[in-house]
């Protein structure tokens, strides 16, 4: 028996929940997938696939209630009544959140906030961790690529240690510092370099893709009229605005919530910062730019009152274990690492 088990049998659980009823928790997640059989390539950069996000959302049902975007809002801001409230998010805008999660989502009445990257819609664009996943795992032979004075060799005969290899790779240039476009172009000339000797390239089969593929805006707009989900920026290009000039940044920010308004004709009153990251700076820009709220990664739950432009969210993991997911809902796992590094004194 699990640790968190043992916690759930001796009524931790339901302690912090009752304790923490008024706290919103923010659970998100990037791209859905299909079952293995349906998969024209396998990334290493795995997302959840469709029975275990369903078995997902069935155990948090059982001790929370769903609430939308305004519902969430309205809530911090100290005019809800909901206890228990969650609120489940998407980043990117992968046309799998509508095509497998969606059915699912309303079959449970659950109406989530997608985040959407304009600049992606309705072109064979793919986004750079995907294009390169995809690149990389075409190759025959080792392939080694330095940043920074760091070297680091893919081998396409061990599956395992390139995934090892490519999350290493992602979090060492993440942490360089660099003006995202500067970090943005690495990898697209990566790619380049890798497609020019293998041949292959994800916009090839990225309109059939249920890994890849990215809403379009009629896909967007028809939701969005049906009442069925609620629409926030992610930026034009999945750029870090904290790793933008600031003319950048505001336009990022502007131009993409013109964009989505466009297009669904509703106004768009919600940001996430791409890779969660985010500074001063960036906050006020947010604010700036007309967003009412926006999401981090930071994890942890959400009390009334709390900033809205800085707001808290939980990853859904790519398992099923039910303790586990009802730890992440309530905030038990938070409540844990606290305690754990108090005691850690």
């Amino acid at each position: 028996m699990t640790s968190l088990n043992v916690l759930r049998q001796l009524g931790l659980f339901s302690f912090i929940r009752h304790a923490r009823r008024l706290s919103l928790t923010v659970l998100t997640v990037h791209g859905v997938e299909p079952q293995c059989s349906e998969l024209l390539w396998r990334p290493l950069r795995k997302q959840v696939d469709i029975q275990t996000f369903t078995d997902q959302l069935d155990v948090i049902s059982q001790h929370h209630n769903w609430v939308d975007m305004q519902g969430a809002i309205e809530h911090l801001r100290g005019n809800g009544s909901v206890e228990n409230p969650v609120l489940l998010t998407f980043d990117d805008g992968y046309r799998n959140n509508l095509d497998l999660a969606l059915p699912v989502l309303e079959a449970r009445n659950i109406r989530p906030l997608l985040f959407v990257t304009t600049g992606y819609l309705n072109n064979a664009r793919t986004f750079w961790f995907d294009r390169f996943d995809y690149a990389i795992q075409q190759i025959d032979r080792p392939w080694r690529l330095e940043v920074e004075g760091r070297r680091f060799t893919f081998n396409p005969e061990d599956r395992c240690a390139m995934q090892r290899e490519y999350q290493a790779l992602r979090r060492h240039a993440k942490l360089q510092g660099w003006h995202d476009q500067r970090f943005h172009d690495f990898f697209v000339e990566a790619c380049y370099s890798i497609e020019s000797h293998t041949h292959k390239n994800l916009a090839s089969l990225q309109a059939r893709d249920p890994v890849s593929a990215t809403i379009t805006t009629d896909e967007l707009r028809k939701v969005v009229e049906r009442g069925v989900i609620d629409v926030g920026s992610h930026t034009i290009d999945h750029m870090r605005i904290d790793k933008l000039d600031p003319d950048s940044r505001a336009y990022q920010l502007t131009q993409s919530r013109l964009d989505l308004e466009a297009i669904t004709g509703r106004p768009c009153r919600t940001f996430c910062y791409p890779n969660g990251d985010w500074d001063q700076a960036s906050r006020e820009a947010v604010s700036a730019a007309g967003y009412e709220a926006s999401f981090s990664t930071e994890p942890g739950l959400n009390d009334i009152g709390c900033d809205l432009l800085t707001i808290r969210r939980v990853f859904l993991p790519l398992h099923f274990e039910s303790a586990h997911i009802e730890a992440l809902a309530c905030g038990v796992l938070s409540f844990k690492e606290r305690l754990s590094a108090l005691l850690s004194f």
